[in-house]
Formats: C-alpha cells, structure tokens, sequence
C-alpha cells in the first residue's frame, strides 16, 4: 500500500498550472467531484495522462444537505434550475433521485430521505453512482479522447503504465455530523462505507469523516465515531473538521484532535488529514499518513463556508509556518533587519526558488514584488448621499510570485519534517516563537501551544 504524505487540493481549473510545475514535490493531487463532471474532457486529459499523478476525487455529497448554501447559482450564472452548474453536471452522473431532490423538489437532503426499505434502495443506488462517477470517469473519456485513446489503450495493455486512470482510494458518499446530528447521519454514512465495501470487493474503500470541531469536546462521540467507522471495514479514512484552523483553534481542540486519530489508528489504516497545516504535518511522524492543503488558502475549511473576501496579498513566513498580509510581513522584515541584503535575507527568511529569483541587489524594494497591487475605485450609495470607494487588489504576477513561494515552503515543510527528529522540530517552533513574539505579539502563540502539544505526544509514545 503506498502512503502519500503530501497531498495537494486543486480548487479550481486555473490552478493547473501549479499543479503541473510542482508535479515533482507532492505525492497526489486531490480534486473535486463537480470540477471534473463539469470538465470532464479537459481534466480526464489533464489527469490521466498529462500529469500522470496519483489522484483523489472527493465526491461531495455533504453539499445536498445545504441546498441553499453550495448548491445554488450566482446572480450572474443564472440556470433553470438556480443549481451551479458544476453540480448539476455532478447531480446527473450521480442518479435521478437526488437530482429530483436538488433540481426539482428544491431542498436539501435529508437523513430521513434514507430510511425505510425505499431509503436503503436510495442509498444504494447513491452509493454504487457515486463510486462509478469516480472508477470510470476519467477512464472512459480518456479513451474517447481521439488524441490519447490510441495511446492509452497501448498503455492499458502493457506492462509499464505511465497513465493513471483511477483514483488511488474511492469514498462513498458521506454527510457532515454535528453534536446534533451525528446520531442521524452516523448510521447512514456507515451503511453506506459497508455497501462499497461489499459491492466494489478488490478496491480500496475509503471512509470520509466529516465533522463539526465541537464534537472533539465530548470525547463520548469520538468513541462513538471510531467504533461505528472501525466496524465498516474501510481502508483509510479522510478527516476533515469543520474550519479546523490548527493555528487558532487551542490546546483543547489539538489534543482531542489527537485522541481521535490515536484511536482511530488502533485499526491500523492509513488517515489524513483532508484540510491541513504545518502542525497536520508535524503529525505525519505518528497519527498521520499524510495531509492535504490547497494552493495558500487551503490548509483550513468550512464545509458552508460564508463569502469570499476581498484578496489581498500574503507571504508565508517559513519559520512561523503562516502567511502573513504583506505589510506585516514586510515590517516584521524590516524591524528584524532582513532586508538589509540578500545574503541576510536568505539566511533568515528564505532561499527558495522564487526567493531568489525576486530578492536581488535591494532586497527591501526587491521585496515588494510579493505586494504589487492595482487599485480600483467605483461609487457606492448609503441613501441620498454617492461616495467613492477605492480599493486595492494583488497583481495577477504578485499572486503568481506568493503562491510559488508558498509552494516551495510547503514541500520544505515536509521534508524537514521526514529528516528532523520530534525534538527538532519542537526547538524549531519555540526558537521561531522567541524570534518573532515581540513584534508580533500575541499572533504567534500558536508556535508554543504547537510545541507543548508535540511534546505531551512524545511522552506518550
């Protein structure tokens, strides 16, 4: 059985690009299920034999239970049916009982939508739909493709396949548990992890624990969780905790965060972190095979989440393993003396790829480059009265520059972990910690919280 440590979220088709310049420093790549139904050609293609990674389809069930969250169309992509129309092309491959439920009946679904004889057929007929949307799909259009079926079928009938047509590890549908609703949707979610595991017999079933981060408080349905998931016989398993944020959240929720996967690891199968950060990694020395985390924005997530924001421009500082808005970067920079030359800087912030190619004579204007930013300006009305509004976004070349160099940390990240002994990383944490505190402040007590929680593990090792 492989183990991928580092895997890598694709959010959106203009991500490619990275995914394809970096394909040597992550183990797989992740995707979801509405992006690849609603381009299936272009990233079947794009998988399958362009990078030639191994990949995970996550097939988003959990969406349905919010129908007028994830599933309904913007005012600017107006359908028939008020559905985006990624899921609706998702809702098609997945059968027409749930799409009548979203498209036609217009509402969430709900946990008593299976139950009864009529409730288990539905769930059957989900289960074995969602997991053939994610066993043949890039397979079969990958075939159809004129200009790679010839080629893929020489593959598919040698010995030495360079493509990769199948997913490493398939999910049954799942749904999002809460302290209120975990006794509805446990026994759902496990039925449905022990019908693949039945029907789909030779492939690797996964089960996708999906939780809102107050249930780690009551260790009774953390118990309750591990015992129904271990029964279902899944390969492995994929956590993801509802806005996770490991360098917010406190000791509290990290340590009971750890309990669950001590447990869950008792069954001796692979688990990840879906949505991760440094110390998700730090992990993957024990209770972790590996962890997820998407391009900057992506090492936490809600699974409703509320808005977009306005981007701004970000510089993950390696040694406090966080991205930080540029203008605190570029005084926490300046007030330790970083920017005095490139040689400093490399020293002391970082020597990466994109570092270099940006830090040159005058690393304090250099440094910028991580910051351009355009302005616009519109009117906005508050009753009688119209005022104008400016604001600033990033350059398309200053957000090309952040991600590659967070890109860059993130594969250091996991190497130094790999080649670093948990002391090591613990003195790194509080030497970062005591570097940055009095200019940052309360902003980088996470770095210690961190270290105290890794050293109770080592304890208990």
């Amino acid at each position: 059985m492989t183990i991928y440590k580092h895997l890598i979220r694709m959010g959106t088709n203009s991500e490619k690009k990275y995914c394809r310049d970096f394909q040597n420093q992550y183990d797989a790549i992740v995707i979801n299920a509405n992006i690849l139904a609603h381009t299936t050609s272009s990233m079947s293609s794009f998988l399958g034999c362009e990078l030639s990674k191994d990949f995970l389809i996550d097939p988003q069930t959990y969406a349905f239970q919010s129908y007028g969250n994830l599933l309904q169309s913007s005012k600017s992509e107006k359908t028939s049916t008020n559905v985006k129309k990624s899921i609706s092309s998702m809702l098609t491959s997945y059968g027409e009982k749930i799409k009548n439920i979203i498209e036609v009946e217009k509402r969430s679904i709900l946990y008593n939508d299976f139950l009864g004889k009529s409730g288990e057929i539905f769930l059957h007929e989900l289960s074995e739909n969602v997991i053939n949307f994610q066993l043949n799909t890039i397979q079969n259009q990958s075939l159809e493709n004129s200009e790679y079926g010839e080629y893929i079928q020489y593959e598919l009938s040698s010995n030495t396949q360079t493509v990769n047509l199948k997913p490493f590890a398939l999910i049954p549908p799942y749904f999002y548990m809460t302290e209120n609703t975990v006794d509805n949707w446990i026994p759902h979610n496990t039925k449905a992890i022990k019908y693949c595991k039945e029907k789909f017999q030779g492939e690797s079933i996964y089960a996708q624990i999906v939780i809102n981060k107050e249930i780690l408080l009551n260790n009774l349905i953390l118990d309750k969780i591990v015992n129904e998931y271990s029964l279902t016989n899944a390969d492995g398993y994929f956590i993801w905790i509802d806005g996770f944020d490991e360098k917010n959240i406190g000791q509290t929720y990290l340590n009971n965060f750890i309990y669950l996967l001590k447990n869950l690891n008792k069954n001796n199968k692979p688990i990840y972190q879906i949505y991760g950060s440094y110390f998700s990694i730090m992990l993957t020395k024990s209770y972790l095979s590996g962890t997820c985390h998407g391009m900057e924005y992506g090492e936490d997530r809600e699974v409703f989440p509320v808005g977009g924001g306005i981007p701004v421009s970000k510089f993950y500082m390696p040694d406090l393993h966080k991205r930080l808005l540029y203008r605190d970067a570029l005084k926490f920079l300046l007030a330790k003396g970083y920017l005095i030359n490139k040689g400093t800087y490399f020293s002391n912030v970082c020597n990466c790829k994109t570092c270099k190619q940006v830090i040159n004579n005058n690393p304090e204007i250099d440094f910028s480059a991580f910051g351009d930013f355009n302005s616009t300006t519109f009117k906005r009305k508050a009753g009688n009265k119209e005022y104008s509004v400016t604001m600033d976004y990033p350059t398309t070349e200053a957000k090309d520059l952040c991600l590659k160099h967070y890109l860059y940390n993130k594969t250091k990240e996991y190497e130094y972990v790999s080649s670093n002994s948990w002391q090591d990383l613990i003195q790194q944490l509080k030497e970062a910690h005591t570097n940055s505190c009095k200019i940052l402040g309360d902003d980088v007590d996470y770095l210690l919280t961190w270290a105290n929680v890794i050293q109770k593990i080592t304890l208990n090792l």
